[in-house]
Parts: structure tokens; sequence; C-alpha cells
């Protein structure tokens, strides 16, 4: 009698397996600083056979919110957990771990990820220029690309160095420039300051880019 109820209650644990099921843990999205937010859906299923209720979510920077569509998720049914990530003065890769915290007894806690890229406005190619011993100081160029979502009408770029001169050409407006520098002399370094003039002047996109030269 004693080892049936004791595989009764075995066979009762191995069919209490109810736990949310993600399609994915992990995720990654790209944005523009410029679009202010980055957002991402986690969707999972309650796979078990008995209700799941969500108790929260912890974020580890008050640039992210996570927050589900509703609470109690039913047997088989679906749900959602959006996460937003703000991405105002935020350039460059991130990423944000979100703890899901349920009364499930199974699965107490189940932990997300989000991998967020945040483009720059413009994009160099080279952002060195090089100049070896012997060369002759001739010009040489910057290409800039404008990333798309940025709203941006021109370019100035400056020298910190009077050794080295520049001037921008604008190969499509908003789109695509040459930054032309010509360096006047040898032995010397500086930088190329690239300033973007936006459609918008109070945009929180970057203000200033930094290219490098050397010349031997």
């Amino acid at each position: 009698m004693i080892f049936r109820v004791l595989i009764a209650v075995l066979g009762l644990a191995a069919s209490a397996q109810a736990q949310l099921k993600f399609q994915s843990v992990e995720q990654f999205v790209a944005v523009s600083p410029g679009e202010g937010r980055a957002i991402s859906h986690f969707n999972f299923t309650n796979a078990g056979n008995y209700h799941v209720k969500i108790l929260g979510t912890d974020t580890t920077c008050g640039c992210t919110a996570a927050v589900t569509d509703k609470r109690v998720y039913a047997p088989g049914e679906k749900g959602q957990i959006e996460v937003t990530f703000k991405t105002a003065n935020r350039h460059g890769m991130y990423g944000e771990p979100i703890a899901v915290k349920t009364d499930d007894p199974q699965v107490k806690e189940i932990n997300l990820h989000l991998r967020i890229l945040v483009r720059d406005a413009l994009e160099l190619q080279p952002m060195f220029l090089y100049w070896a011993a012997g060369e002759a100081p001739g010009e040489k160029k910057i290409h800039v690309s404008v990333t798309d979502g940025f709203d941006v009408k021109g370019l100035n770029a400056s020298a910190s160095d009077a050794n080295a001169t520049v001037r921008v050409e604008t190969l499509k407006p908003g789109r695509e420039y040459n930054i032309a520098v010509t360096p006047h002399g040898h032995s010397f370094k500086c930088a190329v300051n690239i300033q973007p003039e936006y459609l918008q002047p109070g945009s929180n996109a970057p203000k200033e880019f930094v290219a490098r030269l050397r010349v031997y």
C-alpha cells in the first residue's frame, strides 16, 4: 500500500511540470539613438498543467522596463513580455538582463537577455588617415555615410592642428559626404572633428565624430 501511494505521489510530481516556455530567452535589436527607445517582445506559452502567475520583473538599469500583457496564464495560454530600452544619449552595444519572477514551484525565476546595438548617426571610412615617411602629403578622403533614420542636412569639419586643412564634399545631400584632408608638413598627428547638422536642432543624436590622422 505504501509503495502504491509513493508511486502515485511520484507520478503527480512528474506530471507537475508547469512552466513558462519562451520561444527565445535571448534577443537582439538594432536602433538609432534618435528613435528614443528600443522595443523587443519575448513570447512564451504556459506548457504545464496548472495556472502560473508572473509576480514581477526585475531589470538592472533604470533605462530598461519589462511589462507583461497580463499576470496569470492558464495551461496552454500564450503570453508576452515587452522590454523597452531607452536609447537617448547612448551609443554602441548594450546587454540588459531581465529576471521574470513567477509563483511556479518548478521554476521560480526565468532569466532573459536583450542585446541592443545603438547605431551612430554617421559611419566614417576610414577613421584613420596615414601618410608614410617620404610620402608626398597629398589629399586623402574620409567617406561619411548617414545612418537611416537620422535627419542630417549637412556636415561641418575641422582639424585640431593648423598643419592640416579639411573641406566637406557633398555627394548626396543628407546621405553621403567626403571629408577631404590635406596635410601641410611632416611629423605631426591630429584629430579631424566632424559635426553633423540636424534638421531638428534639439536632436539627442551625437553632436561630434572624430577621425585621426598621422603624418610621418
